[in-house]
């Protein structure tokens, strides 16, 4: 295996130490946790935007966008191993999240969007159990939506 080879695996399968704040207590319909990482300071929460369907926000720094501050691989593997415990213990019906195609001030989100689409549906592929079938929602202009809706 080349180095290149072995630290886009690593990447891949290396996840950040992460920590949950709160898990759906009574008074809250979210669960919100988050990790530090070489890129800085990284928060999730899943959202309930209605019974059983939920919305996963995360962001480096605050910025929900495209950072390009680098460690992408293993920010994505983490927080994918962050939807895969959410989807095991809270059970959703459904989970919802976006992948940013660009930052507001770049033209160049067509390469971008689809090369990100590709890493996140590759990790869904890698951590997300056989419970979910995964739908894509590739028309938007600037994010691909992702569907995770778990089998009947």
């Amino acid at each position: 295996m080349r180095l290149f080879e072995f630290k886009v695996t690593e990447s891949f399968t290396s996840v950040y130490d992460y920590t949950w704040l709160h898990k759906n207590s009574g008074w809250s319909n979210e669960w919100k946790g988050g990790f530090n990482s070489a890129a800085g300071n990284v928060e999730l929460t899943a959202v309930e935007e209605d019974t059983g369907r939920y919305e996963i926000i995360f962001g480096v720094g605050g910025d929900t966008g495209i950072t390009e501050k680098g460690d992408a691989f293993r920010i994505f593997a983490t927080v994918i191993a962050m939807i895969a415990e959410f989807a095991q213990e809270a059970k959703p019906f459904q989970i919802k999240f976006e992948a940013q195609k660009a930052q507001k001030n770049r033209t160049d989100w067509r390469g971008k969007g689809k090369a990100r689409s590709s890493i996140y549906t590759k990790l869904i592929d890698r951590f997300i159990s056989d419970d979910y079938e995964v739908e894509v929602d590739d028309r938007r202009k600037f994010s691909t939506v992702f569907y995770l809706i778990r089998k009947s």
